[in-house]
């Protein structure tokens, strides 16, 4: 069953492909198949002509025979060129098709992926897929087109010298091809054994790959030398890499051996048809050019059937990645999100969650649980509680991010899916814990919070001197265009500081009513971290705002206080009304206090 659905798989993927391609290029197309067929037969006529040369030869010293064998090898010439030149045109054009498919497969993978529900990529299983799309064009995914082009070409080849050998001797044919069988067999046989046992090294191929970008990372390396684990990552490194070479010489051995049963049939058949060719020579059966073109004809079949074998190798392993590419971008699921930047809200009065309970996928716990809240617009709201108590997962519900939820979630008194979900996003701001830091210029890393405004000067230095950037800005060689990584020429570096207040600049420069900080302190010392409170606190003045940390000094700048715990809320109200309830937000306010004195 499941072989017959990978039949079904790779031949949709096949016709997906294909359907790209005529979309795109049909012109292209029609002129790369039509010389690639061509290019098919010139072996074969090659072949003839050469058979008729050597038997020309012979007469050589006749004046006719000599000026026909003349023309034969200028022929056989002219033909030589004009294959390389069409065998040019073909890969060239080939090419142009190439970029234009993996140009649309990307743009629609992207777009695919930009409206997908983000737990999704909390599934392992899921993100695999997404990673083996991404593969599946980096692999070259449209060469299965190609290579059935190539296999159709190379039995066409087969067919035409099968073709030409019969006209010496019908026997002929049939002796060759069948010569090559155990080879061709042998070929397949060792490359299906290979891809499946490729397949169980992929995990630790890829332990390998993450382990050796170690020792390129610049921050990897400053911790290797603090923490002297160097002497250890080289060591499980060296345990992976020597796992899988040992691993893929077993697998070499075993399809060498395969594949020497099958060329050692083949040399054998092939010196016991020469043999029969020579005899066939003595008795003057055939002439000494149907000897070489004979010979010349095992020597095709040999190559083409070599290359049917190897191509549906390589068709075997990309089937397996363009199966995941068309999974994702052929994905019409009902909760994909839908964008629309048409029709924005203008305000957003109320978030309300009502008896919301989460799981991520795959999982039986759940991360939130019978959770109700409701926030009006100018309230600022403070959730604090634990590393894991679910603080981050209700930030992601309330931003749109995670929909797969029970129970309602209710903006304006609107219940939430994601067909609207994006019209209320583009009135909420966030800065996230782990934010993203761009090693692109300070005017993209700023401008991406409203990419409408990404060339608006003014705008951009009036962002960055509210969060105290710009006198520092200014200093840089490129100002606002000066790349922040020191990989590139005239790059800077910033301090995590700077970096914060970079995220600031660019949640602030969107305008939002909504303001969400996730955990915005968590890399800082507290001096830095009282700084940034203070800097959110101005930023965010009579807008909503939701205020997300384990660390309570954000605290005083609520007017009400969320207290979450194990994926409930478990308090709530002023810092005065928890502190005289004696609960769990008193107990963390005491723990922390001597670090906010």
């Amino acid at each position: 069953m499941k072989k017959n659905q990978n039949k079904i798989d790779f031949l949709k993927t096949f016709l997906l492909f294909f359907k790209i391609m005529i979309r795109k290029n049909k012109l292209k197309i029609i002129v790369w198949i039509m010389l690639s067929l061509i290019v098919s037969l010139i072996p074969t006529v090659t072949l003839v002509l050469n058979r008729n040369a050597i038997n020309l030869i012979k007469d050589i010293t006749k004046g006719q025979s000599y000026r026909i064998l003349i023309t034969i090898l200028i022929l056989i010439g002219v033909i030589q060129i004009c294959t390389s030149i069409m065998d040019a045109i073909k890969n060239y054009i080939y090419q142009l098709i190439k970029k234009t498919v993996d140009y649309y497969l990307y743009e629609k993978l992207y777009e695919k992926l930009t409206i997908m529900p983000l737990e999704r990529f909390e599934d392992s299983e899921y993100y695999n897929i997404v990673l083996m799309a991404n593969k599946a064009i980096q692999m070259n995914g449209m060469d299965n087109i190609k290579y059935i082009i190539d296999i159709t070409s190379d039995i066409i080849s087969i067919f035409s010298v099968i073709c030409v050998l019969a006209v010496i001797h019908w026997s002929l044919p049939v002796a060759l091809v069948l010569s090559m069988v155990p080879g061709f067999i042998g070929t397949i046989i060792a490359k299906s054994m290979g891809y499946n046992n490729s397949l169980g090294l992929l995990s630790s191929k890829r332990m390998e790959t993450y382990i050796t970008s170690l020792f390129f990372d610049k921050n990897s390396l400053k911790e290797m030398r603090i923490f002297n684990i160097k002497n250890y990552l080289i060591d499980k490194w060296r345990t992976i890499f020597h796992y899988v070479r040992n691993s893929e010489i077993k697998i070499l051995l075993k399809e060498s051996k395969i594949s020497l049963i099958g060329s050692s049939s083949i040399q054998i058949s092939t010196v016991l048809v020469s043999i029969y060719l020579v005899y066939n020579i003595y008795i003057n059966n055939i002439t000494l050019g149907d000897f070489v073109a004979l010979i010349g004809s095992m020597d095709i079949l040999k190559s083409k059937m070599g290359d049917i074998a190897m191509n549906i190798g390589e068709l075997f392993e990309l089937g397996l990645y363009n199966t995941s590419l068309f999974k994702i971008i052929n994905d019409n699921d009902d909760n994909l999100v839908i964008l629309d930047n048409l029709n924005k809200v203008e305000v957003i009065k109320s978030l309300e969650l009502k008896n919301v309970s989460f799981k991520y996928p795959n999982s039986e716990k759940k991360v939130l649980d019978n959770v109700s809240i409701k926030i009006e617009k100018g309230q600022r709201i403070a959730i604090v509680g634990y590393n894991g108590s679910g603080k981050s997962t209700l930030i992601n519900i309330l931003l749109g991010n995670y929909t797969n939820i029970h129970g309602t979630y209710e903006i304006n008194g609107i219940k939430m899916d994601n067909s609207i979900i994006s019209k209320y996003q583009s009135r909420m701001t966030v800065i996230l814990q782990d934010f993203i830091r761009y090693k692109l210029p300070i005017r993209d890393n700023v401008g991406f919070g409203n990419i409408e405004q990404i060339n608006n000067d003014d705008l951009i230095k009036c962002k960055l001197d509210e969060v105290g950037l710009m006198q520092e800005v200014e200093k840089l060689p490129d100002n606002i265009d000066t790349i922040i990584s020191k990989e590139f020429i005239k790059g800077t570096e910033l301090s995590g500081g700077q970096w914060q207040k970079i995220a600031i600049a660019r949640s602030m420069i969107k305008n939002s009513e909504i303001v969400i900080f996730d955990e915005p302190t968590s890399a800082l010392d507290p001096v830095a971290e009282l700084e940034v409170f203070n800097l959110l606190n101005d930023v965010s003045m009579d807008k909503t705002t939701i205020m997300i940390s384990h660390r309570l000094g954000i605290t005083k700048f609520a007017d009400r206080i969320i207290v979450m715990k194990e994926g409930k809320i478990i308090e709530q109200g002023s810092h005065e009304e928890l502190m005289k309830n004696d609960g769990e937000y008193k107990h963390m306010y005491e723990t922390q206090a001597d670090y906010y004195r």
